[in-house]
């Protein structure tokens, strides 16, 4: 089983070690899913400023339900295999 610290711009968010989490995507995907990331979620308001800016690869789609996610900090790292 793999094992992935998802994190942002404050730190660890969490550890993921699932048998169905094989990938950083996975990884991100369950966070999501799971509420750790819930103050990066973006709203619409800041996705159209994000998009009028030019800053559309400011963000990325996430998670079952494809939240979109701030991913300016967002980092996640294979710690195990």
């Amino acid at each position: 089983m793999r094992t992935f610290i998802v994190g942002n711009e404050f730190g660890e968010v969490c550890r993921v070690s699932d048998y169905g989490v094989t990938c950083a995507q996975d990884a991100l995907d369950w966070a999501v899913d799971e509420g750790y990331l819930n103050a990066d979620i973006m709203s619409d308001e800041d996705i159209a400023e994000a998009v009028a800016e030019g800053r559309g690869d400011d963000f990325l789609y996430a998670g079952n339900a494809d939240e979109v996610i701030h991913s300016d900090y967002l980092w996640i790292r294979e710690v195990s295999e």
